[in-house]
């Protein structure tokens, strides 16, 4: 969740009405904006992670004029691409990808310069997963001279003055001096060169996911602005650039196009703002919500809710929450009003309870957090290279069709990739640390109709840490659940030769355990050693029963 304030006349000039109570209370958590806090100046509400493009104050009062009723649906176009921006192959292994847009002919005064920042930083802090996955730098257009250019440098290599500053410095001088360096530098951590976006000149225009350049210092007097997303996922970054730029359409502002040329020869355009179509059928949507609606009322709610339609739903490119008909579905619902839904009771009477399995995953996790572990939780989709390359193993893989992105292209068949992502992600917090987790893994089985199947796993690791660490632990862990086992040496590429071993319950094998290898670390990026176990907890719970 993240909050957001925004100063009541201007929302209210963007809108077109005035507002009473009503709406701040009543009519504006509907679509997923409880008020936080009111006052005669500003108001706050609090965004539902779905809604990113409720994060601005224009995206936000867009979406109330449509659920409103006030004006309909619009639809974006940007102008055709003038400049381009050339990504060198040395970025690939840093921040592989950027996106970026022009802005012209804004009007920017001390309220709108304020939205932006407050935009830019919730997205950072939210869709962004904390300037990682996405990093925003707007800027002064008029101030650089296209066409410009991505790379990787050497820190010492380069020197500009960084944002809120009057120094030169080179960028090992920023990490270590500048607040923004010290506060993101672990997202460059391991790497030996770093990410810098430059113009023809040579001027530095931002040095991301850290700074920008004080060049480029976005100010009253600005009339065009450039934008540049980096990051490490591309849809991802699409998708914030199209929340940015319509922002800024609907404050009547002209957006034109970038290319983005890779070295290889490969393109893009950016932004895309071309509608997405998603086919729904009207029985589905009655059937789901128990109600019954023509197409007209279907077509008005889904107005309401900023879509269009032609013979489909036509998705605007803002709205990243769209993936399936089930979220039309659920738009619908909140356009239909849950105030008007109403309440019937199940045609059969049950009591629910926990199941027997559940219960002692629980007992596993209370078991674990007394031992002061922190529990995690971490994706069932993930990548090829994490369940394999990064792990020193092949194993063959449940496959996602058509994903979105190759970071989620497969379902884990393991809990330690997951795992030593927490230690990598997590290098600025104290050691030492101590995790688990407990959660499904998918795997192939041709048993089933489906190919597939899942188990449950716990993994827990701490970091730094050794054989002896850890095996005190699986030893805690057992001896509370009131299991006898033992532990046979094996081999196991994942793990360092020698500090390894199964772990055998009545000689069913159960788990194993060890310190991870340091070529594994190596390529997580995780600097100290990091010792582990990792047991089925289904075999486990099983074994349990039959004792």
């Amino acid at each position: 969740m993240a909050i957001v304030t925004f100063d009541k006349k201007e929302l209210e000039k963007l809108i077109g009405i005035k507002l009473d109570d009503k709406y701040y209370k009543e009519v504006f958590p509907m679509i997923g904006a409880p008020l936080e806090d009111i006052n005669e100046s500003s108001v706050s509400f609090e965004i539902f992670p779905n809604r990113p493009d409720m994060l601005s104050i224009e995206g936000f009062s867009r979406a109330v004029r449509n659920f409103i009723g006030i004006g309909k649906p619009r639809r974006y176009i940007s102008t055709p691409y003038k400049i381009s921006v050339y990504v060198d192959k040395s970025i690939k292994e840093v921040r592989p990808y950027i996106v970026c847009a022009v802005i012209k002919d804004v009007t920017i005064d001390e309220k709108m310069l304020l939205n932006i920042m407050q935009f830019q930083e919730k997205i950072h802090e939210t869709f962004g997963r904390k300037r990682k996955k996405i990093a925003i730098g707007i800027h002064d257009y008029d101030m650089i001279k296209p066409p410009f250019y991505y790379k990787a440098v050497k820190p010492d290599e380069i020197k500009f003055i960084p944002l809120g500053t009057d120094k030169e410095m080179n960028l090992t001088d920023i990490l270590k001096n500048h607040p923004k360096g010290i506060s993101y530098k672990h997202l460059l951590d391991g790497f030996e060169k770093y990410p810098i976006l430059i113009d023809s000149n040579e001027n530095v225009i931002s040095f991301p996911p850290i700074i920008n350049g004080e060049l480029t210092r976005v100010n009253e007097k600005t009339n065009n602005l450039f934008i540049d997303m980096t990051g490490t996922n591309l849809d991802a970054l699409k998708s914030a650039l199209n929340i940015l730029v319509t922002s800024m359409m609907d404050r009547g502002f002209m957006i034109e196009s970038v290319r983005i040329i890779y070295d290889d020869g490969n393109e893009i355009v950016t932004p895309d703002l071309s509608e997405r179509s998603i086919k729904v059928d009207l029985n589905y949507v009655n059937k789901m919500l128990g109600i019954k609606i023509d197409n007209e009322k279907f077509i008005q709610f889904i107005k309401r809710m900023g879509f269009n339609f032609d013979n489909s739903v036509l998705i605007p490119p803002y709205r990243t929450d769209i993936m399936h008909p089930i979220d039309i579905v659920e738009d619908v619902a909140i356009a239909y009003g849950y105030e008007n839904f109403i309440p019937e009771l199940p045609n059969i009477f049950t009591i629910g309870r926990s199941l027997d399995k559940k219960e002692f995953e629980n007992v596993i996790s209370n078991i674990m957090t007394g031992m002061m572990f922190q529990e995690v939780r971490t994706m069932i989709l993930t990548s090829k290279d994490d369940q394999t390359e990064k792990m020193n193993v092949k194993a063959d893989l449940v496959e996602t069709l058509n994903p979105k992105s190759d970071d989620y292209s497969v379902c884990r068949i393991d809990l330690i990739p997951g795992i030593l992502n927490v230690f990598s992600q997590n290098k600025h917090v104290d050691y030492p640390q101590k995790i688990f987790e407990i959660g499904k893994v998918v795997f192939l089985d041709s048993s089933t109709e489906t190919g597939a199947n899942e188990k449950v796993l716990t993994c827990a690791a701490i970091s730094p840490g050794n054989y002896s660490d850890i095996s005190s632990v699986i030893n805690e862990l057992l001896k509370s659940l009131k299991i006898k086992f033992n532990i046979i040496p094996c081999e196991d590429k994942r793990f360092i030769d020698g500090r390894v071993g199964k772990i055998l319950i009545n000689g069913n094998e159960i788990g194993i355990i060890g310190e991870i290898h340091p070529s594994v670390l190596n390529k997580w990026k995780v600097e100290k050693p990091v010792a582990l176990f990792e047991l089925n907890v289904d075999k486990l719970f099983t074994l349990k029963l039959n004792q």
